[in-house]
């Protein structure tokens, strides 16, 4: 599968209010939730250099002397190989014969043995993807640049831009982090969706976006799938991961939809925020 590799233009996003799915309306974000926004998105967001001098930041603090970068790459490539897995298996099963768009970002390969842009079309591939687009991979002239860049790598514009090329599709499957603006997604707004292409806006699954203010979206069905890191993660990285992809899964994330969002809530304290 070849991906798209257009770029798409900046520019200020309407302002549109969220609503439900179609089995009525739902108040999927209020003003007071604006203010909560900005503090949540900032640990979202991730572009080439700085991913990789978080990597070496972090993998210093656990390995002590300095990482191996190849190794720490390639379990981090195992544990995204597990989501991949575990979520495929649950879009085949429970959106077999949907139309389905893959929104993925390149990133640059380190390490031959860790190609995640190799990893996301084959994800696509597996689920029958019907359009596959991938951002092309944002550069910098240094890593300080890429550390001190705008919070605006990616827009809410860019997204809506992309889902106007595919308004017939009937699932987006988002494998990178939404834009720091993502309440402004058209797709929010059911009714003007429906009024501009006669049809109920496509519903998302999130493979990496943080889920912390999406409690009413997933219990709306408006995403129907999410799969963040679980509250009660382990991270030893002395240990090798389970070779078992769903215990390598279980591990580390979990899958959350609108019929287990309240189970979740109830199991996992502070996995979404109070409302």
């Amino acid at each position: 599968m070849n991906a798209a590799q257009r770029r798409v233009g900046h520019g200020k996003a309407d302002s549109v209010s969220g609503h439900g799915s179609g089995r009525g309306q739902y108040a999927v974000w209020t003003a007071s939730d604006k203010s909560k926004r900005h503090s949540l998105g900032k640990g979202a967001l991730t572009a080439g250099s700085a991913i990789l001098i978080l990597i070496l930041a972090i993998s210093t603090a656990f390995v002590g002397n300095g990482p191996n970068i190849g190794d720490f790459l390639e379990r981090q490539y195992l544990s995204r190989e597990a989501k991949l897995a575990i979520l495929s298996d649950h879009i085949q099963q429970t959106l077999d014969g949907q139309s389905i768009l893959v929104i993925a970002e390149e990133t640059e390969v380190i390490e031959p043995r860790c190609d995640f842009n190799k990893l996301n079309a084959e994800f696509a591939e597996r689920i029958g993807a019907s359009a596959f687009y991938e951002f092309p991979k944002l550069t910098f002239a240094s890593e300080e640049e890429a550390m001190m860049a705008e919070e605006d790598f990616r827009t809410a514009n860019q997204y809506n831009e992309i889902l106007k090329t595919y308004p017939q599709v009937d699932v987006v499957v988002v494998l990178n982090h939404l834009p720091m603006d993502y309440q402004m997604l058209d797709i929010w707004d059911v009714k003007r969706w429906n009024r501009k292409y006669h049809r109920l806006p496509p519903k998302l699954i999130l493979a990496e976006h943080p889920i912390y203010d999406m409690r009413r979206p997933i219990k709306a069905g408006m995403i129907v799938a999410a799969t963040p890191d679980s509250p009660t993660a382990i991270y030893d990285y002395k240990k090798p991961l389970p070779k078992d992809i769903q215990e390598r899964f279980d591990q580390q994330y979990l899958l959350v939809t609108p019929d287990n969002v309240d189970s979740m809530t109830k199991e996992y304290p502070g996995l979404f925020m109070e409302e």
